[in-house]
């Protein structure tokens, strides 16, 4: 049966804040290198430049453009396939794997919004062609929105599968989902800060991609109606290795990509 949070489930907050640093890093390069980057070289280009929330090739083909949001949808669905099956208590991985696919898939659908309403980023390059704007800006919007829903939905019921937990109050909510959002956003401010100066439009990224996630996380509060839960909570402790990683990973993030990395020298 399913039950709360309680004193039998080790949520380590050091790991925890580790785990969303990893989670963030990894959705971001697997926008911009993994997706951008490849159809970049494989078109015949040369990568110039990977920074944290934009990267620079030598062409720009629309397969191009297109790859970064598909390497989201791709890889979010990969990740939820496998949380499908994960059972016993969630440990370390399958907690990473989960707040992978809900950074993922909640970044994909506030990137389509904030295309629609602004024509910022890859989708306004994509349909700059369709005029008036608006034959694509509004049904790209309804999309992001309902499939912003969609996903928070299902991060409830893969949630609630893996671990057994139903009923989270506010301060298991926040500790279990804004706490390792909350680290990533101190990552992707410090890199953007560090790397590429003071601008409200790449702070508004930063914060966009995790804070906002983490808040939109918090939603999360039971287990939704039918959800049969094949976890047996959550095995979280410390773990030196994992909060090393995380450090590490955070630290080369902000000091390497934060000013971008450069790729001049091929």
């Amino acid at each position: 049966m399913a039950r709360g949070l309680s004193d039998t489930d080790p949520v380590d907050a050091l790991t925890l804040a580790a785990l969303g640093i990893l989670a963030f890093v990894a959705q971001t390069l697997s926008h911009e290198a993994v997706g951008h980057g490849s159809l970049c070289v494989l078109f015949g280009g040369r990568i110039v430049l990977i920074a944290p929330f934009y990267m620079q090739c030598t062409i720009q083909p629309w397969t191009m453009v297109a790859a970064g949001p598909g390497a989201n949808l791709l890889e979010g669905l990969v990740a939820y396939l496998l949380l499908r099956r994960a059972s016993g208590k969630a440990g370390p991985a399958v907690y990473w794997l989960w707040l992978f696919f809900l950074q993922t898939w909640l970044v994909a659908a506030g990137y389509l919004l904030v295309g629609a309403i602004s024509m910022f980023g890859d989708w306004g390059v994509l349909f700059a062609g369709v005029q008036p704007s608006l034959l694509w800006r509004i049904p790209a919007g309804v999309v992001a929105i309902v499939f912003y829903g969609i996903t928070l939905n299902l991060g409830a019921r893969t949630f609630a599968a893996m671990s057994g937990l139903e009923l989270l109050n506010t301060a298991a909510r926040a500790r279990l989902f804004l706490l390792p959002m909350g680290a990533a956003a101190v990552v992707a401010v410090a890199a953007q800060l560090y790397g590429q100066g003071t601008g409200l439009l790449g702070i508004a990224l930063a914060l966009g991609c995790t804070l906002v996630v983490g808040w939109s996380m918090m939603t999360i509060a039971r287990n939704p109606g039918g959800v049969r839960a094949a976890g047996r909570g959550l095995a979280l402790p410390f773990s030196p290795v994992i909060v090393s990683l995380g450090a590490v990973v955070g630290l080369a993030f902000i000091l390497f990509i934060g000013p971008g990395l450069s790729f001049s020298f091929q």
